[in-house]
């Protein structure tokens, strides 16, 4: 019978440490930060994320782009990123879908995570490291192709994100602090002047001509283009289709010469 009893108390063991992990396997977004010393700069804002998937790998944006792998054991979340470097994180579970990460000198970073959300492979996955090559800064001049590229892979994040909303059947998805050169209306969208530009998006290019390059093609598609904005009451589906538009355009169009 003592042993019956072991053997139960480590299966219920594992079992709890197995639904912490199931828990944690999602996308959690920034929300607030809490505690004694909250009223002090974190440097995270409602554009940072956590995105920890099933097969334990992550990706996470607190200001630079990074992924890895992850594993969470004893209330600790450990993240080995791509250059093989280790950060635990203190976990606390407030509900199923908010989290509070411990940042030290008593501030808690609470982080809230959609759900339950649908299995998603890593092409459908909008945090997916493929799906976000462009966050990840150049180390040298690119070529025009590899700028195109660049353009081309963000504007296929913005595309499987509003799809990623309209499958999980999202009310609302957050697009005014993602570092873009796009700004999205209720109604359409247009493009930021370049003074308006986030200092997030001009840090992803080597340099400022790498970045005026870009900012001159897709201001050029705009100008010249118009979006045959697909017939839908759901805003979801309808910037899918556009910026599915989008991509064939930026495909397409020759660089234009950068004014003097």
């Amino acid at each position: 019978m003592k042993r019956l009893i072991i053997a139960l108390f480590v299966i219920a063991a594992l079992s709890k440490c197995g639904t912490d992990q199931d828990k944690l396997s999602k996308v959690w977004f920034y929300e607030r930060t809490s505690g004694a010393a909250a009223s002090s700069d974190t440097l995270l804002t409602p554009a940072n994320f956590l995105s920890l998937r099933p097969d334990g790998s992550y990706t996470r944006d607190f200001g630079k782009f990074e992924y890895g792998t992850w594993k969470f054991e004893e209330g600790r979340l450990s993240l080995t990123n791509q250059r093989n470097r280790t950060v635990h994180l203190k976990i606390t579970f407030n509900t199923p879908n908010k989290i509070a990460i411990d940042l030290g000198n008593g501030k808690m970073a609470d982080f809230y995570g959609p759900g339950p959300l649908d299995p998603t492979t890593p092409e459908q996955d909008p945090f997916s490291k493929q799906n976000n090559l462009w966050r990840i800064p150049a180390t040298q001049k690119e070529t025009d192709e590899q700028l195109r590229q660049r353009l081309l892979n963000h504007c296929k994040f913005w595309e499987i994100y509003f799809d990623w909303g309209t499958k999980n059947d999202l009310r609302a998805l957050d697009v005014r602090n993602i570092p873009t050169c796009v700004k999205i209306y209720g109604n359409g969208f247009g493009l930021k002047k370049w003074d308006d530009l986030p200092a997030a998006w001009k840090s992803y290019f080597y340099d400022e001509e790498d970045c005026r390059k870009v900012d001159a093609l897709i201001k050029h598609i705009f100008r010249h283009n118009d979006i045959d904005w697909p017939k839908s009451e759901n805003k979801f589906v309808i910037f899918h289709g556009a910026f599915q538009q989008v991509q064939k355009l930026v495909a397409k169009t020759p660089f234009p010469a950068l004014n003097p």
